[in-house]
């Protein structure tokens, strides 16, 4: 058997763990991302707001964990907010 070291977002997405609002918000911001790039396509303006997590070379944004520990907050910002969130690291952990 092959050792698995992360699962498929399917396979977390249908956690009975997971709250429901964390999957609706994935689902969404599937949704918004499809938006955003087919208005793009279309040389269009898109309406879609974004929630930016970023780490850049410049920046001091300390390890791994010090920018992990963060997600689970800006998700529910991000969701509250109606945003996609999206994350730009440039610098390694």
């Amino acid at each position: 058997k092959k050792l698995k070291l992360h699962k498929e977002a399917h396979e977390i997405l249908s956690s009975p763990k997971l709250p429901t609002w964390v999957k609706d918000y994935a689902k969404w911001h599937e949704q918004q991302r499809q938006r955003h790039f087919e208005a793009r396509r279309n040389n269009e303006t898109s309406d879609v707001r974004f929630l930016i997590s970023r780490c850049l070379l410049k920046d001091s944004c300390g390890g791994a964990s010090d920018r992990l520990q963060d997600m689970p907050y800006n998700i529910l910002i991000a969701n509250k907010t109606r945003r996609v969130l999206l994350v730009k690291w440039e610098r390694p952990a």
